[in-house]
């Protein structure tokens, strides 16, 4: 299943938990930053 996590603070690194359960997590960040793949 393929979800959505807007903000990729503390609650981003429920993304871990959602792929490891085979779960595919979108994050979006409002920085220009670029996030780790």
């Amino acid at each position: 299943m393929r979800v959505a996590i807007l903000g990729t603070g503390t609650i981003g690194l429920g993304a871990a938990l959602l792929t490891e359960r085979g779960h595919e997590p979108a994050l979006w960040t409002r920085s220009a930053t670029p996030l780790p793949v």
